[in-house]
């Protein structure tokens, strides 16, 4: 099944819009790190020239540019890592995937906007797999739309948790947003999100206590 056969309210430009976002603010992360090597790669190149005109060799310094080098390097790897797991959930529009892993690495991919906004996002770990067939871009594109609402209402330093709950039936994707602001009713990340639980079957929950914090939770149903 294909993007185009899914039947909802939204253009194509919509899910463009998302992906560019999500592409863009990865390319700045690989920028970063490549923009660490080529300075750290500097530092190499005026260190040997120093050597070169008869100067001892400084192990430490070596040392030290070596392990920036290859951390970032590791870096660079799993930030394509992440890349390449988002770019495939357009593969199939509906696919059985594992939930827990899906949105792990998506909570790793919105970190940038996180920082940006001085605030911290938490993926609680899970230590096995959830399967769930559903479309996997959707429902990142759903789990965006909380991110920005939380970022919008929350305070700096906060910590946004995000949580997959298992219960006897379907399981749940929660947020817990420490806020500052909060106006559910007429926010517009709120209702696109709504829009896209619907689409995907799932229903949305909120639970608001004014000024202190509110709790987003979506349980994922099968879509088929």
């Amino acid at each position: 099944m294909s993007l185009s056969e899914v039947p909802h309210e939204f253009d194509g430009s919509d899910h463009l819009e998302f992906f560019g976002r999500i592409t863009a603010s990865i390319s700045h992360e690989l920028n970063n790190v490549m923009s660490i090597i080529d300075q750290s790669s500097g530092l190499l190149e005026d260190h040997l020239a120093v050597i070169e005109n008869g100067s001892p060799v400084r192990t430490e310094l070596l040392e030290r540019v070596h392990e920036k080098i290859n951390r970032q390097t590791l870096r660079g790897v799993e930030i394509i890592r992440r890349l390449n797991k988002f770019a495939h959930s357009v593969d199939d529009t509906v696919t059985t995937f594992d939930l827990a892993d899906i949105t792990e690495n998506f909570v790793s991919i919105c970190q940038r906007f996180a920082e940006l906004k001085r605030t911290q996002l938490e993926f609680v770990p899970v230590h096995q797999r959830i399967e769930i067939t559903s479309s996997p871009f959707l429902l990142q594109q759903m789990l965006f739309t909380i991110v920005q609402h939380a970022l919008e209402i929350t305070h700096k330093n906060a910590l946004i948790q995000v949580e997959i709950l298992q219960t006897e039936s379907d399981p749940k994707i929660q947020f817990t947003i420490p806020t500052t602001n909060s106006d559910t009713s007429t926010d517009e990340r709120m209702k696109e999100a709504i829009k896209l639980s619907k689409i995907l079957h799932c229903s949305m929950e909120t639970d608001i206590s004014p000024g202190e914090k509110e709790i987003v939770c979506f349980t994922i149903s099968n879509l088929t």
